[in-house]
């Protein structure tokens, strides 16, 4: 208990430095009247009442004149037996678009409930299309009923209970111009009451990840797709009892050429009871796991796909190792031993001695029992000399393996693993063609999370994602996170290189570490250059050490001059925000705290990822 208190304590009192460091006495004060200001929204509900635009800002969207090529957008909505009320604010939610071209195609999907269809014939008209099927289909057959009688250039889909917030089709046909029109849109959403009123909550998202999507789809609404796309790979697969969407869109992303996110709330998702999520649980894990399983088969990717053992709607996908492929995990280390021995016995007890060498690079120690202890060694010692340039230390160490290694990982002395497995998922991961890097989750010795992906911009420079989050009680019932997003591989900006797995070749590729940088930001700018060279830099949730931070340099070490260089070097990023992470969040590490008092901008800026599977 004493031992969890003082790391709480040590934490927080780490914060606040950091927070001083970065911005001064004003970023504390502002910082604390944040926390205080009773005027601050008291529920989710509060929130996203202040953000909505303003009625003001909803008339300058529909005074906006609109280019010649501003695209028809085509809202496709199945029904079957809506309760009237839900119906009816799903119709009046596209009619109330600010956004003037726009089609409505609401399918009845044969109904039994008597005003299901007088309802929809009411609204019938020149940009609402109604059409009622004989017989019972199922939401694929309607979706695709739908999608024949669609006239715009791009199809979105409104669920028979669900709101569209009054902006929504004009943020999509803005992205659709400023981006070049993507294959692929979606945006941010509400989870509400069965009222709509009351908000459950905000799924604020980051810029397109396909290994986050695959481990869990994390966006449902609002989603847009080219309507040529969509009926070129066929439409819904009616075969599939469940997920449907899901395998849509893995289909259309393999004829895709961008992916763009809209960081804005344009969509109210009720959750009721009665929900197909709900009630077809099972059936839903058992579609989405052949929906998965064939989107890899027809990109060329091989994995293993299996269900979260606790957690629904996330899948576990593991990688095969490439057989030729041997890690040099290199340490370094200067004194300290009680950390050193710690971390070289974990990686003898946790780590294959076919799949990795351990390599650990002494900078000049000259403590006796650290000599002794490197002296008897029975692994490969190299040195490093010099001032303390932990970059110039990383490099020196790659110069001297350099040969046999397909990767390297660069690993902190002062990190432990604490069971096998962790290097194979982040192999698996580093052997695909399209990854430059891999990170780990790495957690403080009191259980809770010290890094889980870095994102640039928070507190100036870049920080630790999901920092102090609650790991859980191990491997399998583990903390998911915000939107699963701490148990799922996905995209990064960077990740720390305390624990980094890197491809050899792309190394060379990027020239390795800037000396430069000889403390601070060294592992960040090499992520971004890797993500520069066209390679993706992936965290791997399956892979978990622990890590005793700074411990072996302190948590005084400010590097004044690696931040002011890295600020300069990345200062559009910054600026503009990590891809990463969103917009509507604070710029803190806990990664589920909205913005107080943040009110809808008059332009969204969108976050588009271009790609490109080589299987397909």
């Amino acid at each position: 208990m004493l031992v969890r208190l003082a790391w709480v304590l040590a934490r927080k009192l780490t914060r606040f430095l950091e927070l001083w460091h970065t911005r001064g006495l004003a970023g504390v004060m502002e910082t604390a009247r944040e926390r205080l200001h009773p005027t601050l929204p008291k529920s989710l509900s509060d929130w996203l009442n202040t953000y909505r635009p303003t009625p003001a800002r909803l008339d300058e969207f529909r005074r906006k004149e609109l280019p010649a090529d501003a695209p028809t957008i085509s809202v496709l909505m199945p029904v079957f037996d809506t309760p009237a009320d839900w119906l009816t604010a799903a119709v009046e939610s596209v009619l109330a678009q600010t956004y003037p071209r726009w089609q409505l195609v609401c399918v009845n999907d044969a109904s039994p409930a008597p005003h299901v269809r007088p309802l929809l014939d009411k609204y019938a008209s020149g940009r609402v299309t109604v059409i009622h099927l004989d017989a019972n289909r199922g939401v694929a057959a309607a979706t695709n009923a739908a999608l024949a009688a669609a006239t715009g250039e791009y199809v979105c889909f409104l669920d028979h209970d669900d709101a569209l917030e009054p902006h929504a089709l004009h943020r999509l046909a803005e992205a659709v111009l400023s981006e070049g029109r993507p294959a692929l849109l979606y945006s941010d959403e509400a989870l509400t009451d069965p009222d709509l009123s009351e908000v459950l909550a905000i799924r604020a998202r980051p810029a397109f990840s396909h290994d986050y999507y695959l481990g869990h789809p994390y966006f449902v609404h609002l989603v847009a797709m080219q309507t040529e796309l969509v009926r070129r790979v066929g439409g819904c697969d009616e075969t599939l009892p469940a997920s449907h969407d899901v395998d849509l869109v893995l289909r259309v992303l393999e004829v895709a050429d961008k992916v763009t996110h809209i960081p804005d709330v344009l969509y109210r998702w009720r959750t009721h009871g009665g929900s197909l999520g709900h009630q077809k649980k099972k059936v839903t894990t058992e579609a989405t796991l052949g929906v998965l399983r064939r989107h890899l088969n027809r990109i060329g990717r091989t994995a293993e796909v299996s269900p979260h053992p606790s957690q629904f709607n996330v899948f576990d996908l593991r990688y095969p190792i490439d057989p030729a492929a041997k890690v040099a995990i290199l340490i370094p280390t200067k004194n300290q031993v009680e950390f050193l021995r710690g971390c070289v016995e974990s990686l003898e007890r946790t780590v294959p001695p076919h799949l990795a060498d351990v390599v650990v690079i002494d900078h000049a120690s000259d403590d006796p029992a650290t000599r002794a202890y490197l002296n008897g060694l029975r692994h490969r010692v190299v040195t490093a000399t010099g001032p303390f340039n932990f970059s110039a230390i990383m490099n020196a160490g790659v110069r001297q393996v350099r040969g046999p290694y397909t990767h390297y990982l660069f690993l902190n002395n002062d990190t432990a693993a604490p069971e096998p497995g962790w290097l194979e998922r982040m192999l698996g991961l580093g052997c695909r063609p399209d990854v430059g890097c891999v990170g780990a989750t790495l957690i403080y010795p009191d259980d809770t999370v010290q890094h889980a992906g870095v994102v640039v911009g928070l507190l100036e420079g870049a920080d630790h994602a999901f920092r102090s989050w609650r790991f859980g009680k191990n491997h399998y019932e583990r903390e998911p996170g915000d939107n699963c997003g701490l148990i799922c591989d996905r995209d990064y900006s960077a990740v720390t290189a305390a624990c980094l797995l890197m491809r050899a070749d792309v190394f060379d590729t990027v020239g390795g570490f800037d000396e430069q940088l000889a403390v601070g930001f060294n592992d960040t700018d090499l992520c971004l250059r890797v993500r520069a060279a066209g390679f993706k830099v992936v965290q791997c949730a399956g892979a978990v050490l622990y890590h005793y931070e700074s411990q072996s340099r302190g948590t005084a070490d400010k590097h004044p001059a690696d931040t002011a260089l890295f600020r300069q070097r990345y200062a559009d990023l910054i600026a503009t925000g990590d891809p990463f992470f969103s917009p509507l969040l604070q710029p803190d590490p806990i990664m589920t705290a909205l913005t107080p008092r943040l009110t809808c901008p008059s332009v969204a800026r969108p976050r588009t990822v271009r790609i490109a599977f080589p299987g397909t």
